[in-house]
């Protein structure tokens, strides 16, 4: 009996591990995920619509947007753009 209980607890134990996991794999794809692809189909319709100088532009954004999901790159960018502001 002393077996059972123990196998029951590892199974519950797992199980909860797991929608824990689940749960923070949702919260990645509600938080960061979907607004990045909202931006980036933003972007691609603005070049799509776009033209010369313009297109450049939103070109270079779509640039900046990818590269700012690169950990090191996007705080790198972050500074910089602080520091062109001034």
């Amino acid at each position: 009996m002393n077996n059972g209980t123990d196998i029951l607890f590892e199974v519950l134990g797992i199980c909860l591990v797991l929608f824990f996991i689940i749960v923070l794999f949702v919260k990645y794809i509600a938080n960061v995920y979907m607004p990045f692809v909202d931006d980036r189909d933003y972007i691609r319709m603005e070049i799509m619509r776009s033209h010369g100088s313009e297109r450049i532009h939103w070109q270079h954004e779509l640039t900046r947007l990818y590269l700012g999901k690169i950990p090191f790159v996007g705080k790198h960018m972050a500074k910089n753009y602080m520091r062109r502001r001034k």
